[in-house]
């Protein structure tokens, strides 16, 4: 072995205890769950102090009046993944997916009820109102 090579060798040992000797001198970092509502959320619609999301087939009613604590007020369970929510007076209008479109009450908002349902001719992904129409996105 050359000396060039005893020297980059002996060099590249000692970069590399510097390197380990720093990431275990980093600063150590305590984190905490602090809560979980679970699920995969593809959809959230946010009107005041209530956000209505859906947590996989969960449409979920959730009180944000103190953003750092949001309390879980109410879920119904739906007939597939929520994909989608818009908001109309009382009624909340979930896309969801292969199940079509689920129209659910949200007046009592620790009691959702589903008012009624449209089956689609595909699977429902996106839901929007205006005035007295309702347009649903299909894949």
């Amino acid at each position: 072995m050359t000396c060039n090579r005893i020297l980059m060798l002996v060099l590249s040992i000692a970069a590399l205890f510097i390197i380990s000797a720093e990431v275990v001198a980093a600063d150590v970092v305590n984190v905490s769950l602090e809560g979980h509502f679970g699920g995969a959320v593809y959809a959230v619609a946010v009107p005041g102090d209530y956000a209505y999301i859906g947590l996989g087939q969960d449409f979920a009613v959730l009180d944000i009046t103190n953003p750092a604590a949001p309390l879980e007020l109410s879920k119904l369970r739906t007939a597939d993944f929520v994909k989608d929510i818009t908001l109309s007076g009382n009624y909340a209008y979930v896309a969801n997916g292969s199940a079509g479109l689920e129209i659910v009450y949200v007046s009592n908002k620790t009691a959702p009820a589903l008012a009624g349902s449209y089956d689609t001719a595909g699977s429902a992904y996106g839901a929007a109102v205006a005035g007295l129409c309702l347009r649903c996105r299909l894949d």
